[in-house]
């Protein structure tokens, strides 16, 4: 259940960084981020980590974009998740 409300809130952050209401993006990814390192769900962490990096992107902030696609590749990697791994490959030469 915890996971299921985890996947949401990265959903609502996506939907938020969509319409370019960055507080309540971050704040949706940052309980989102919470959730998943509570449950150590690495899947779901890279997942939340592309997603901000997304965000970070959109809002111009490329240190920040580059951080979360670290994240993002470290988390995928430990957890032997390859999906996100494209994704961190695709914006990362977006910047």
């Amino acid at each position: 259940l915890a996971a299921d409300a985890a996947g949401a809130l990265v959903n609502l952050g996506k939907l938020h960084t969509s319409a370019r209401a960055w507080p309540e993006a971050e704040r949706a990814f940052d309980e989102a981020a919470q959730i998943a390192d509570a449950l150590g769900d690495l899947p779901l962490r890279a997942q939340h980590d592309v997603n901000c990096a997304e965000m970070w992107i959109a809002r111009g902030d490329v240190p920040r974009a580059r951080a979360a696609l670290a994240q993002a590749a470290d988390s995928a990697s430990r957890a032997g998740d390859g999906a996100p791994q494209g994704e961190v490959h695709k914006l990362s030469g977006v910047l």
